[in-house]
């Protein structure tokens, strides 16, 4: 009798012990963020999660596969090849979308919405991933985000999604699928960018139905004096250039809402600024240009793959 009770509370210790381990372990993974109103404001703690990925995580590397993400710095091309594994990419598809909350509180805005696709745990350390074979390309920081944000932007659009209305994808569905809409893509790129240290926010244009990315930069060079220079993450195009067409919409023209993400660095955008106000005028001379202005035209053409299909 003795006996059985020796082993029915040793049994319960054990027990006890193991759950302790998996909560504090669970409350490990995840990344704690705390908001202020203040855009420039953002109180953000991270904590690091991927010792642990092995034990809690196994099942998510299962079905890899090989994708090579192309990009270009200053005219020069380059590739990333990442394994990414079907078994995350399948949990994440089945997460909801949605933010429930209870009568009397408060709706889920605009930034719980970003932060919930953007700071998803599970996938945090294969985001990494990424975020080591970019910083594996160079040690200049600045250049970095340019791989970084031309990789994105040179994932295919998913046309599909758009003209269907599909649901958001989570970045690490992106990468996976190898496409995505605007939305689904700024949100990879203003993770990535995160992971890199830079501020970052989201630019929500709600009347033209679109999504961008700004990341922290020098006043003068940003977006409608935000702080934070305009990145499209759609496709090829250069970075503070916001004067593009959209489909069914014509330019940008409204205010966007925007959306904070991080605290961090600021990128040094004179060389793009400069290029994307040159571009600009080159735009706006009409179909046939005289022979030095077309040649201006393909340099930057050329550098920042602004033909890619």
């Amino acid at each position: 009798m003795l006996r059985a009770i020796i082993n029915f509370l040793t049994g319960l210790l054990v027990r006890g012990i193991i759950f302790i381990v998996i909560y504090y372990s669970f409350q490990y993974l995840y990344h704690d963020t705390h908001y202020t109103e203040d855009i420039g404001k953002i109180e953000l703690k991270s904590y690091n999660y991927s010792e642990y990925a092995s034990n809690v995580i196994p099942d998510f590397n299962t079905s890899p596969k090989y994708i090579t993400f192309p990009y270009v710095l200053r005219g020069h091309n380059g590739t990333i090849e990442m394994v990414v594994y079907g078994g995350l990419k399948d949990y994440l598809s089945k997460l909801p979308r949605s933010i429930t909350y209870n009568i009397g509180e408060s709706p889920p805005t605009s930034r719980d919405f970003a932060h919930k696709f953007i700071d998803e745990p599970y996938e945090q350390i294969y985001l990494d991933q990424l975020v080591n074979l970019i910083k594996s390309e160079t040690t200049n920081y600045d250049d970095r985000a340019r791989i970084a944000i031309s990789l994105v932007q040179h994932i295919p659009y998913d046309y599909d999604s758009y003209y269907n209305n599909g649901e958001a994808r989570f970045p690490y569905e992106v990468l996976y699928d190898n496409k995505g809409v605007c939305q689904d893509k700024s949100y990879l790129l203003a993770a990535l960018l995160k992971k890199l240290g830079y501020g970052v926010v989201l630019f929500e244009f709600e009347r033209e139905n679109h999504m961008a990315v700004g990341i922290k930069c020098p006043m003068q060079y940003s977006y409608r004096n935000t702080g934070y220079c305009f990145v499209e993450t759609t496709s090829p195009t250069i970075i503070t250039y916001a004067n593009g067409d959209y489909i069914g919409v014509g330019k940008l023209k409204s205010m966007p809402e925007i959306i904070p993400i991080s605290n961090g660095r600021s990128f040094d955008a004179s060389e793009e600024y400069n290029d994307a106000q040159t571009y600009d005028y080159l735009m706006k001379q009409g179909e046939v240009l005289p022979e030095d202005l077309y040649n201006q035209w393909l340099e930057l053409t050329r550098k920042y793959h602004l033909d890619y299909n």
